[in-house]
């Protein structure tokens, strides 16, 4: 069969996907870099280039946010309460306190 698509590398896809959480849950890059236990250099290199990107540090993101990898790639986001004590409501794209429940 002659593939004609671009296939684009699983590393680069979980790299944006991290990103992506990181974007939506309004995470900071020392926060990031902490939950997947790098420095904050690191995670600049992985911007660059995930090919370094291991499974333990995937599953250090996953335990330090109590998610999981299907939460990560699909981009599904609870209705539970973080650690940062706010929450989103899938749909509304706002993000809302404790106290607005």
């Amino acid at each position: 069969m002659n593939n004609t698509y671009a296939r684009t590398p699983l590393y680069t896809d979980i790299g944006a996907k991290i990103r992506k959480w990181q974007t939506k849950h309004n995470v900071s890059d020392a926060q990031l870099a902490a939950d997947l236990r790098v420095t904050e250099k690191t995670l600049k290199v992985y911007d660059k280039s995930a090919h370094h990107l291991t499974l333990e540090i995937i599953d250090n993101l996953l335990t330090a946010e109590g998610i999981s990898l299907s939460d990560l790639m699909t981009e599904r986001v609870r209705t539970s309460i973080t650690r940062h004590e706010e929450y989103f409501v899938w749909g509304t794209h706002q993000k809302k306190t404790i106290s607005e429940k």
